[in-house]
């Protein structure tokens, strides 16, 4: 025996005392005698005995039928006195009441090996009723893991189908952007194709206007071309906005100057409808000025199509960047007029013609400038427009050019469509100038060696070149060019603000005082 192992033995009448006197059991065995129940009770609480032996009389039963039910490991003893007690030994043996009987006449060898074993055995069942509990804290440890490790793979899964949804959301997020991309090009392309003969359409039907502006039928039904007309010219026009990159460098740009400029190009029924207002003086912002007119400009359209007779603007910068509002009078947008104003073709006022791209194309503009816009209802009606643009130090005003007078009647006209060359023919023709025309670039300077035109009209794209690039380059050669010069372009941008632009689809008004201002011709 590895360990000391106590035996205790309850002996009222000292027949065990008396068989086991003088012998010696060993080293690793202590025998305990109790005379009383009590006392065995005593010694079993203090020492935890691995064997403990009794007569198999009605004390002795009833103790190991306690030990029974409360040590189950310890091993259980009985001695039987004569022959007649070995088959109720042997039945308490069958039914788990005593481990091992020893018959009289008891000897002290057998007494002493049969201990021996029970110690052994008691030694084995602790074992392995350790290990067991052990088995069963290491089970609910482990069930426990599971049920963690199944709470972390249903969230590692929650995880994974969120990131797919995420997944799939960018990747329909792309093929929008991949096809919007294309319809962009579309757009483009067909606002460049239908210009032209929109510009011719409108031209001409302006000119018969004023040929037959005697004949009421007939001058009633050119007014309803020219008004259909140029409604497919203003969809076209918003539809190319909204499908057009920016094409220029955000600078310092001055809001009061640029609002001023779009009324301006506003034409001259929105400015007696709408007059604008400025509130202080209003802070330097970082934007490509051409596209943050036009952004005034649908602010100013917006506010007119809903009756508003004052704009007032106001800004303030707030850390980094600069926040504008412009307050209208007009009629108070509903929550679902405010949430969806700068959704592509959703509009309030569809019986009246409108389409709804206007502030679109304006929010297109400022996302590309790291811009913003938002439309409310006004705290005491109305609406209220708010940009916001990165702030900008002040910047220094370019120089204006001297501007010279042409010479001659001659008028160089640099464009590839015959209509719209016949048209400016006409026009010229009508001012008492000669108009002579080139289809490319390199007939343009070959007629420019030939005679010095009073003024120039070119295309901005030629089969030959970049009409805008021909002209940067006369401007830079010989400075005097600059004012007798304009461009021709679907595009109002495309002068970048150093240039007049002759857009397509033409009114006769505009092309006829952009002739008189770069030949120099007095107003009419």
């Amino acid at each position: 025996m590895s360990t000391s192992s106590h035996i205790l033995a309850l002996d009222p009448q000292g027949q065990i005392g008396a068989a086991l006197r003088g012998h010696d059991l060993g080293p690793s065995l202590h025998l305990h005698l109790a005379a009383r129940f009590e006392d065995l009770e005593r010694l079993r609480s203090a020492l935890h005995p691995d064997v403990v032996v009794a007569v198999l009389d009605d004390a002795g039963r009833a103790l190991l039928t306690q030990l029974r039910d409360h040590d189950a490991d310890c091993f259980r003893i009985a001695l039987v006195a004569t022959g007649s007690e070995l088959a109720a030994a042997a039945h308490a043996v069958n039914n788990g009441l005593i481990d091992g009987f020893l018959p009289a006449p008891w000897n002290s060898q057998q007494f002493a090996a049969l201990c021996a074993q029970g110690c052994e055995a008691a030694l084995l069942r602790r074992h392995n009723r350790a290990l067991l509990d052990e088995l069963a804290q290491r089970n609910q440890e482990l069930l426990e893991f599971t049920e963690r490790l199944e709470a972390m793979v249903d969230e590692r899964t929650r995880h994974v189908r969120e990131a797919n949804a995420l997944l799939q959301a960018q990747s329909e997020e792309l093929v929008r952007l991949e096809t919007q991309t294309a319809i962009s090009q579309l757009a483009r392309g067909l606002a460049h194709e239908l210009n032209n003969p929109l510009a011719v359409i409108i031209g001409y039907t302006q000119r018969l206007q004023r040929i037959h502006a005697e004949v009421p039928d007939s001058a009633r039904r050119l007014t309803a071309i020219l008004t259909e007309a140029e409604r497919c010219r203003n969809l076209i026009e918003q539809l190319r906005n909204l499908a057009m990159p920016l094409d220029e460098t955000p600078l310092p740009s001055a809001p009061r100057e640029l609002l001023l400029a779009a009324c301006q190009r506003s034409g001259d029924d929105l400015r007696s409808r709408l007059r604008c207002v400025f509130d202080g003086d209003l802070p330097l912002v970082l934007a490509a000025p051409r596209s943050l007119t036009r952004v005034f400009q649908a602010v100013m359209d917006n506010a007119a199509d809903a009756g508003a007779q004052l704009l007032r603007m106001r800004g303030e910068i707030r850390d980094t960047r600069v926040l504008l509002t412009l307050a209208n009078d007009g009629e108070t947008p509903d929550e679902q007029a405010a949430i969806h104003a700068t959704r592509p073709f959703f509009t309030s006022r569809a019986d009246a013609g409108h389409r709804g791209l206007g502030l679109a194309v304006a929010a297109a503009l400022l996302r590309e400038q790291h811009g913003s816009i938002a439309l409310q209802a006004g705290a005491d009606g109305g609406a209220v427009v708010t940009i916001t643009l990165p702030a900008a130090p002040p910047a220094t005003a370019p120089m204006l050019p001297v501007i010279t007078a042409g010479v001659g009647d001659l008028v160089l006209i640099v464009d590839d469509e015959p209509l719209i060359t016949e048209l400016l023919l006409d026009v010229l023709r009508d001012l008492r100038l000669c108009g002579v025309v080139a289809t490319t670039l390199a007939e343009a300077r070959a007629q420019l060696k030939r005679a010095v035109p009073r003024a120039l009209l070119c295309a901005a794209w030629l089969p030959d070149g970049d009409g805008r690039a021909f002209l940067k380059t006369l401007i830079r050669r010989q400075p005097h060019w600059r004012a007798r010069l304009a461009l021709i372009s679907s595009n109002t941008s495309d002068g970048e603000g150093e240039l007049p632009v002759l857009a397509k689809p033409f009114h006769l008004d505009h092309v006829l005082r952009t002739v008189r201002a770069i030949t120099g011709l007095p107003a009419a």
